[in-house]
């Protein structure tokens, strides 16, 4: 993992032991620099949408098996970014949006999930299992794979 930064946050980065560069992401030889062309993943988190655009774009350029990831300040700046090159786009204002609406109309579902994922000490796991092209489970339905009833899990 490489950090790109433009502002001197050299300090705490170089504390926490993270590999740094301060520069400015939006330039080319900047991301050639924190080694995008072999890169396997970019998280775009600019302060603005038009910078997070020029980003993707960029590193797309120089990496196509790149996976992006966009942060969008406006719902109008995620078909931009998708365009631009971005896999996936993260608006963090609606999705706090929908949360805090999700805590008004289902308060113990949502209690349930801020206790599921923020409570260390509740014991709860969802993972993410890719079946690939070799596996038995295949052409079988989820009846049919027994997996639930073996593994005693849920499956979503």
């Amino acid at each position: 993992m490489v950090v790109i930064e433009k502002k001197e946050l050299r300090q705490e980065l170089d504390q926490d032991n993270i590999l740094h560069i301060i520069d400015d992401a939006t330039h080319e030889d900047t991301l050639i620099e924190a080694g995008v062309e072999r890169a396997k993943g970019l998280v775009s988190v600019l302060s603005s949408d038009p910078e997070n655009v020029y980003v993707s774009l960029t590193a797309r350029s120089l990496n196509p098996d790149l996976f992006i990831l966009s942060r969008a300040e406006h719902l109008a700046s995620e078909a931009k970014l998708l365009a631009a090159g971005a896999n996936k786009v993260i608006l963090p204002y609606s999705i706090g949006a929908r949360r805090m609406a999700q805590a008004i109309i289902r308060p113990m579902v949502t209690n349930f999930f801020e206790l599921a994922f923020h409570d260390l000490s509740f014991e709860f796991n969802i993972e993410e299992i890719i079946v690939g092209e070799g596996s038995h489970f295949n052409n079988l339905t989820l009846v049919e794979s027994a997996v639930r009833q073996e593994m005693d899990i849920i499956i979503i």
